[in-house]
């Protein structure tokens, strides 16, 4: 019965999930075919923010792993063309304009992280310049979680 009447809106949001992956896949072939090898190139993937996981924690939960096997998967494929592939996985960052979600449970997700408090816009900026800067030339596979000690408990 309620499984039937699911079927529609789970085969829309599969489809959405491949079409996403497949573009994602068509970019870094894109970025692959068309590197010039005399100068170190970067490609940074962002996680889906954590407070996706209350919109659809199933959705959240695969798009999540797959962008994490994506960027294992390039980072392996592009090495020997100097390209570096990692990923930024941003936890509970505050934004300038609060969802009502976000303003609904801030005060609870702040009490479980660690750091006690949540991230800023910055924090996800900051990660990425890292990563596409000099010192981060030999790291490549990596998931740089920016969360403040959240996925540690």
């Amino acid at each position: 019965g309620s499984l039937k009447a699911a079927e529609p809106k789970i085969k829309k949001k599969a489809n959405g999930l491949v079409a996403n992956l497949r573009s994602a896949e068509e970019i870094a072939s894109c970025v692959i075919s068309r590197v010039n090898n005399s100068q170190p190139k970067r490609m940074i993937y962002i996680a889906p923010w954590s407070w996706d996981q209350f919109q659809d924690h199933i959705f959240y939960a695969t798009v999540q792993g797959a962008i994490l096997a994506l960027t294992e998967s390039m980072a392996w494929h592009t090495a020997n063309r100097g390209i570096t592939v990692n990923c930024v996985v941003p936890g509970y960052i505050g934004t300038a304009r609060p969802s009502s979600l976000q303003k609904q449970f801030r005060e609870k997700i702040k009490a479980s992280i660690p750091s006690g408090h949540l991230g800023e816009i910055r924090d996800v900026v900051e990660a990425i310049f890292f990563l596409i800067g000099d010192s981060a030339k030999y790291i490549t596979g990596q998931n740089l979680i920016a969360d403040g000690g959240w996925t540690c408990i």
